[in-house]
């Protein structure tokens, strides 16, 4: 049952709203704010900064596809005049990824009670298995206790009898 059910590694999650996802949304945002295209951007920072940016640059940040190096985003929080600490805040959430993220915290709770549920199984299972295994080997000390007595009782036989080879199997004594 633990395997039936994956809601996402911690990386996916993590990368829903982690630092470079909040980047490309904050990037979007700012440039739509100030009406600049991406060219805009990538000429600023070709320009003001050095940097061999072009618009295809710019895209493939705001799309995800390609990460942002801290200098870069040093050089974004000043073109765009914000504090870069700022930057690496998530903006609010919308009522509707509220309600996603609180239907999937439902779905998580619920499949937490599940695998605890399962686990308290497994568990009562267990301890019926210990149990039966100690009556198993309460059983089988027995025996070994039985199987000495019976040796003890053939080899003194076997001494009362002159000393032959008392077969196991029969009884008979060969001499």
């Amino acid at each position: 049952m633990a395997d039936q059910y994956n809601e996402g590694s911690p990386a996916e999650v993590w990368d829903e709203r982690g630092p470079e996802a909040t980047w490309a949304e904050q990037l979007r945002r700012w440039r739509s704010v100030r009406g600049w295209s991406q060219q805009d951007v990538a000429d600023r920072m070709s320009t003001n900064f050095g940097y061999g940016w072009h618009q295809t640059t710019v895209a493939r940040i705001e799309g995800r596809l390609r990460p942002i190096r801290l200098n870069e985003a040093a050089a974004l929080a000043i073109i765009f005049g914000v504090d870069l600490a700022e930057v690496l805040q998530p903006p609010a959430l919308t009522p509707a990824e509220i309600e996603t993220l609180s239907r999937r915290e439902a779905r998580l709770l619920a499949h937490s009670r599940e695998l605890e549920l399962e686990r308290e199984s497994i568990l009562d299972e267990l301890t019926v298995l210990h149990q039966r295994m100690d009556a198993v080997d309460q059983a089988r000390h027995q025996v070994e206790m039985q199987l000495e007595h019976v040796r003890g009782r053939v080899a003194g036989t076997s001494a009362v009898l002159g000393g032959g080879d008392v077969s196991r199997s029969s009884g008979v004594v060969r001499g």
